[in-house]
């Protein structure tokens, strides 16, 4: 797949030396791929952190195809297909045919169940999610997703891989949205229903950056496409059920046409370059007229007592059985403030007692289903333990 996220992928293997083959169904698409890869490397030259001639060398390194010439002689696939799951089972039972015993194979996929794809396999245990966060060239977080099938040593090889590839990995097991999406989807979600009680956008964006994150709920939304927002809202409904219930903002959104960075407007309006050129007054029109205002902690505290929440709900599931790749994946993947430790050590800085009286109040008040303690945090906090003593 060689679209923004496949050239990207591309851009790293070439970055770090191995000769990638880029491989899509026509050349319109590898265009694309080629385009996004060569935007990553001009960034650098215009820099002076690469000569025009390494310039030239990585790209020439990229081999774009439409064939699967060459595929026998790989050691590592990465599929970065469209988010369809028996989109990507197709691919799948067919490059295995043509790869070799030897080769691991990998989705990049970030909502879809890897054990669900991994029967499309007839040998399961080289296969495991493989998921990087965009921009590529940006983002140093990769979740490498295990499965019950997969072989350790694989998982072991890919971990290797992403440190050869200068990329901080976490291991996590599978699940819906993984770890660092399952922990963002609620944050993202409580935003609009923020944003539907009549909260504004600007005093959204605010309280977010105030707390510390590197830019709100709003521009975020824009910057992942609402469009994957919506998406992933439902698989994340599907998978959790009534705590995961999604707002119906985001699809409005797409109805309009406003599908956030990608196509220039969302909440904001962007130029070709990608910078906000100001609001996007259409925004408006789907968001109640009459505005609330709210303290700035309670706003932050809608925000960010969800993320936690949830966190302990993948604790209790093993997606990561520790506090501390928890606060890796969220400060790495989604720029959760480092100098608050993390989100869990952040938890536990606060007290965990204080935030279970906080959330069970949003649960009476708010949304039962919302904000009801998860049975791991009611227990850490009534034994006055912490997220750091698991």
């Amino acid at each position: 797949g060689a679209g923004v996220m496949g050239g990207g992928i591309a851009w790293l293997f070439a970055n770090n030396d191995p000769a990638p083959l880029m491989k899509d169904l026509n050349q319109a698409a590898l265009e694309l791929g080629l385009k996004q890869a060569s935007g990553n490397f001009a960034s650098a030259l215009k820099k002076r952190k690469l000569s025009e001639d390494d310039f030239n060398r990585k790209m020439r390194s990229i081999t774009p195809s439409t064939s699967f010439d060459g595929f026998k002689g790989v050691d590592l696939v990465i599929e970065a297909v469209v988010e369809n799951m028996d989109i990507k089972k197709k691919v799948f039972a067919e490059v295995e045919t043509k790869v070799s015993d030897n080769c691991l194979l990998t989705s990049n996929s970030s909502s879809l169940s890897i054990t669900e794809m991994a029967k499309a396999l007839k040998n399961p245990a080289r296969f495991a999610g493989l998921h990087f966060f965009n921009p590529v060239n940006k983002m140093p977080l990769v979740e490498i997703i295990s499965h019950p099938g997969a072989d350790p040593e694989v998982i072991q090889r890919l971990y290797k891989w992403a440190l050869d590839v200068k990329k901080t990995p976490v291991v996590v097991n599978d699940g819906p949205g993984f770890l660092v999406n399952r922990i963002l989807a609620p944050y993202l979600n409580e935003a609009a229903y923020l944003l539907e009680e009549g909260i504004s956008i600007a005093d959204l964006d605010q309280a977010a950056l105030n707390f510390g994150m590197p830019m709100g709920p709003c521009r975020l939304m824009d910057e992942i496409g609402l469009d994957v927002c919506e998406k992933v809202g439902k698989i994340m409904y599907q998978g959790l059920g009534e705590r995961a219930h999604p707002n119906k903002m985001a699809a409005e959104f797409v109805k309009s046409g406003a599908l956030g960075k990608k196509n220039n407007k969302g909440f904001y309006l962007y130029d070709e370059k990608g910078k906000v050129t100001g609001k996007n007054d259409q925004a408006e029109t789907f968001l109640p007229s009459t505005k609330k205002t709210m303290d700035e902690t309670q706003l932050q505290m809608r925000l960010f007592l969800p993320m936690i929440n949830e966190a302990a709900y993948c604790l209790m599931d093993k997606i990561v059985v520790k506090a501390a790749p928890v606060d890796l994946a969220m400060v790495y993947g989604t720029g959760f403030p480092p100098f608050k430790g993390g989100l869990l050590r952040y938890a536990d800085s606060e007290g965990l007692d204080r935030l279970l009286a906080v959330l069970q109040q949003f649960s009476s008040e708010v949304s039962g289903d919302r904000y009801t303690p998860a049975p791991l945090l009611q227990e850490l906090a009534q034994a006055k333990r912490h997220f750091y003593d698991l």
